[in-house]
């Protein structure tokens, strides 16, 4: 639990540093590179995965992607040092998070692209070099790649439909979502736009003041190339974040949008659009970081106009998205509740039914298990397991007989397990049979 809270506490800190050091070496105004660090470290999609997804948080990774492929276009350093450093990077990312890694690559993909439309004497020289990385992480992935693919375990299929709830509004950019502490009157908006009622994917959230101010600083740096690309890569997260069709205001247009072509290529069409917001984060942070940047660099003497721009900036966004730290209320994160001490464990492994039953929303179960160094098993569980068919499924399996499971977890309302139950002496009859027929001790 100490390590999990550590990680927890030290990742967006650990991503917003390594956005800044990014920047910094980019030669970016140190003011700048600040503002800009705190935009990608902090934002709402941050916050929000920060209340359950610790691998869509701990994200120092990708600022360092970025900086790999920079180098690697502006051919700074040995391209096969260069390709052995992005291959490294690519393999650390995918242990933290592949979906992460996917929406870093789609993004990437899209930014060689634009450079080599615009300097095609430049992509033979990613070839070495991208191809090397390509080949180191292969090797060091192997293992891993053969597991979700074929391993113990693995599913066919997507674990989301294509249809699916965890995607902007286009109203969301502009409305503050319920982590949000400045609503401007629009709360109930906010939650309304929530897909599936799940803050942790309202992530999408900029804000009418920042809008303003990076859309400023991006028309005067117009003439620049890294803001041009920064501004593309901004649009094309912003348009792949709202799904596969356009919805404003809750309500479906039916206008399909270029992300329902992501949904008919694998390993792209697992992707939920919300997580993308991790890429309209990042992209907004260069937009204005570069943007303060080339602010300073065009004033002289003491620059007191940057100065008051940057503070200006700084002001506006932690304002704009100050968030309700802890959450309150229904998006607040379930209170941890410790083993006893000196927990006396039979021998053998046991099998245990705790209370609250161990299934999505309340996984408390499984952690007790972690921390007491998995000495019992427990029924139930939270994670993908592929069905009697192969397709994937959250859900744990339906005890034979039932009716103890689906009273448990009737009282957490999870979903899945039909209606809850009442307490009568058929379902304690059924609850002793169930204790029995798993050989739970514990």
């Amino acid at each position: 639990m100490v390590r999990i809270n550590l990680l927890m506490t030290l990742a967006m800190p650990l991503s917003a540093t390594a956005a800044f050091m990014v920047l910094r070496k980019w030669e970016v105004w140190i003011a700048a590179a600040a503002v800009g660090g705190l935009v990608y470290g902090f934002s709402p999609y941050m916050v929000g995965q920060a209340t359950g997804h610790i691998e869509l948080t701990f994200l120092p990774l990708p600022p360092l992607i970025a900086s790999a492929l920079v180098s690697i276009a502006q051919q700074r350093g040995s391209p096969r040092r260069l390709g052995v450093q992005l291959g490294l990077l690519i393999t650390a990312q995918y242990l933290v998070s592949p979906e992460v890694l996917t929406t870093v690559a789609i993004l990437s993909t899209v930014a060689l692209a634009c450079v080599v439309v615009r300097r095609p004497e430049l992509a033979r020289a990613f070839v070495q070099p991208l191809a090397l990385a390509a080949a180191v992480a292969a090797v060091l992935l192997s293992y891993p790649l053969w597991m979700m693919l074929d391993g113990a375990q693995h599913f066919a299929g997507r674990t989301w439909p294509t249809s699916n709830p965890f995607h902007n509004d286009l109203l969301s950019f502009v409305v503050p979502g319920p982590l949000q502490r400045v609503s401007l009157g629009m709360r109930s908006l906010g939650i309304r736009l929530i897909g599936a009622g799940i803050a942790a994917e309202a992530g999408g959230y900029i804000g009418v003041p920042v809008v303003v101010i990076a859309g400023y600083l991006a028309w005067q740096s117009r003439n620049r190339v890294r803001v041009k690309l920064a501004v593309v890569l901004l649009i094309t997260s912003i348009v792949l974040s709202l799904g596969p069709q356009l919805f404003v205001d809750g309500r479906s247009t039916s206008i399909p949008l270029p992300f329902l072509l992501m949904t008919h290529v694998p390993f792209l069409d697992d992707v939920l659009p919300s997580r993308i917001n991790l890429e309209v984060a990042g992209c907004l942070a260069a937009v204005i970081a570069f943007g303060l940047d080339d602010a300073h660099k065009r004033s002289h003497l003491m620059r007191p106009s940057s100065v008051i721009l940057a503070a200006a900036t700084l002001a506006v966004v932690a304002i704009t998205q100050l968030p309700i730290w802890p959450p309150r209320g229904p998006y607040a994160p379930q209170p941890v509740v410790a083993l006893p001490a000196g927990l006396c464990v039979p021998h053998g492994n046991p099998v245990t039914i705790t209370y609250p039953y161990a299934t999505f929303p309340d996984v408390q179960p499984m952690l007790w298990q972690a921390e007491d160094g998995f000495r019992f098993r427990i029924l139930g569980g939270y994670a993908y397991r592929p069905t009697s068919e192969g397709s994937p499924t959250a859900l744990p399996r339906i005890m034979n007989p039932s009716s103890l499971q689906q009273f448990l977890a009737g009282q957490e309302d999870a979903v899945g397990f039909g209606p809850p139950l009442p307490v009568n002496l058929k379902l304690v009859t059924s609850a002793r049979a169930t204790l029995e027929r798993y050989d739970v001790r514990l």
